[in-house]
C-alpha cells in the first residue's frame, strides 16, 4: 500500500466520500479524469504483474509532481502468488528520481502505452475490497474506473450583478442566484465575527460530485446503519460530449444520444424506474436529496454510496458474472433501504450493444455460487421472501 493521500477533505467538519476504483495499467489513463473531477479523497487498487510494475512507479512520480495526486490518491498494489510460491514476495519498486519537468502529458501517455498489462482472470471483487479497505474515508462510492460523474446542474451554478452586502443581508443572495440568468460578482464586508460567511459561500459554490453528495451521505450513511444512496448510472454515444449535468444529461436522452446503463444488453440489471419522475425532482430542488425506492430483483446491480463498515463483495464470485450483483442482494438480505438520490449520477463513454464471450471456467464457480447462497441463507434467514431467490 502507497497511502499518498495528504488532503483530509474535512474543513466542513463532515466525513469526505472515498472514490474506490480498481483497474489494471490498461486503463491507468483514465485516472487522470478522475484525479482532476473527483473532490474528494480517491482509493485505487491497481492489479500488476512483472510485466507492468512500473505502473507503480509511474504514480509514485506522479504523486510527486502534481499536486492533485499528491492531495487525493491512495494506492493499493495487488499480485498473484505464483503456483509454487507460499506467500507474496515483497515487490521490487525502483525508486528512481525523475524530474517533474519531464513529467508531460506526451511522457503520460507514451508510458502507459508501453506497458504490458496483466493477462489472466482479473479478481474484480477481491479489486473492491482492496479499495474500500484503503480508503481514507468511512464513507465510500465503488466505481469502476471508467464511470465519470456529474457536476452542479447548469441552470443551479451562483450564476454580470455587481451587488455588495454584510452577512446580515446575505439571505438575499439566494433570489438574485435563483432570478439572474447571468454572472454575479458579490463584495461581501465581513470582520472576524462574521468570517464564517466566507465559508458558507464556499461550500454553496461546490460543484462536483463528492462535495454535492457530502451532505446527505453524512446524514444518511451511518457506522451500524442501514442505509445505501443509489446513483444513477447512463451511457452515451461515442464522440458525444459528456453530460455533467441532470439537465445536459436529459437533453442527450430525448435526442437518443444517451441511454440507462446497459439499456440494451442487460436492462433487468441496470434501469432504475421511474427515469422523467427523477428528471422533474432533479428540478425542483436546489441541493440534492434522497427518497426510498425497493430492491429491484436479484438481477440489479446498482452503485451506491456506503459505509466502510457494510458487508464487502464476495471474492468467490466469477468476474463479470453477478460479481456485483452478489453485494446488493446480500445487502437487501441484510434489510438495509435503498435510497435514490437526485441529480446525482454518473456516465460510460460508449453505449454496450454486443455480449463478450462468457468464459467456459463459468460452470467451475457454480459451487461458488452454491456456498454464496448458503451463507446468506443461513446469516439472514429472515428475508428470503424479501428479495426472493438468488439466481445465475
Amino acid at each position: 500500500m502507497f497511502h499518498f493521500e495528504t488532503n483530509p477533505f474535512r474543513d466542513d467538519h463532515l466525513e469526505p466520500i472515498s472514490l474506490t476504483t480498481h483497474c489494471t495499467s490498461l486503463y491507468l489513463h483514465l485516472l487522470e479524469e478522475q484525479v482532476k473531477s473527483w473532490d474528494g479523497p480517491i482509493s485505487l487498487a491497481l492489479f500488476i504483474d512483472r510485466g507492468s510494475a512500473a505502473a507503480v512507479q509511474y504514480l509514485v512520480n506522479l504523486h510527486k509532481c502534481d499536486r492533485a495526486y499528491t492531495d487525493k490518491l491512495s494506492l493499493h498494489v495487488v499480485y498473484k502468488l505464483s503456483a509454487f510460491q507460499e506467500r507474496c514476495q515483497p515487490l521490487p519498486v525502483v525508486t528512481q528520481t525523475m524530474s517533474c519537468r519531464n513529467l508531460t502529458q506526451k511522457y503520460r501517455k507514451s508510458f502507459l502505452q508501453y506497458l504490458m498489462p496483466p493477462f489472466g482472470i482479473y479478481p474484480i471483487n477481491v479489486m473492491r475490497n482492496v479499495a474500500r479497505r484503503g480508503a481514507p474515508s468511512s464513507i465510500q462510492l465503488i466505481s469502476d474506473i471508467e464511470m465519470i460523474f456529474s457536476f452542479r446542474d447548469d441552470h443551479l451554478e451562483p450564476i454580470s450583478l455587481t451587488t455588495h452586502c454584510t452577512s446580515l443581508y446575505l439571505h438575499l443572495l439566494e433570489e438574485q442566484v435563483k432570478s439572474w440568468d447571468g454572472p454575479i460578482s458579490l463584495a461581501l464586508f465581513i470582520d472576524r465575527g462574521s468570517a464564517a460567511a466566507v465559508q458558507y459561500l464556499v461550500n454553496l459554490h461546490n460543484t462536483k460530485f463528492a462535495e454535492r453528495a457530502k451532505k446527505i451521505a453524512n446524514e444518511h450513511i451511518k457506522e451500524n446503519g442501514k442505509e445505501l444512496i443509489v446513483i444513477r448510472r447512463f451511457e452515451i454515444e461515442d464522440k458525444v460530449p459528456v453530460p455533467r449535468t441532470h439537465t445536459a444529461l436529459k437533453k442527450l436522452i430525448q435526442s437518443r444520444l444517451a441511454f440507462e446503463f446497459h439499456h440494451k444488453l442487460f436492462p433487468a440489471g441496470h434501469t432504475i424506474e421511474a427515469l422523467w419522475e427523477w428528471f422533474r425532482r432533479s428540478d425542483a430542488n436546489r441541493d440534492p436529496y434522497v427518497w426510498e425506492i425497493p430492491y429491484k430483483n436479484p438481477s440489479w446491480e446498482p452503485q451506491f454510496i456506503m459505509h466502510a463498515t457494510d458487508p464487502l463483495s464476495e471474492e468467490g464470485m466469477p468476474t463479470r458474472i453477478r460479481d456485483q450483483q452478489a453485494l446488493a442482494y446480500e445487502l437487501c438480505r441484510a434489510n438495509y433501504t435503498f435510497l435514490l438520490t437526485s441529480q446525482l449520477f454518473n456516465v460510460h463513454r460508449g453505449v454496450k450493444r454486443v455480449a463478450t464471450t462468457m468464459d467456459s471456467a463459468v460452470a467451475e464457480h457454480q459451487k461458488r455460487l452454491r456456498n454464496f447462497i448458503n451463507r446468506v441463507d443461513s446469516t439472514y434467514p429472515r428475508t428470503i421472501a424479501r428479495c426472493k431467490k438468488f439466481v445465475m
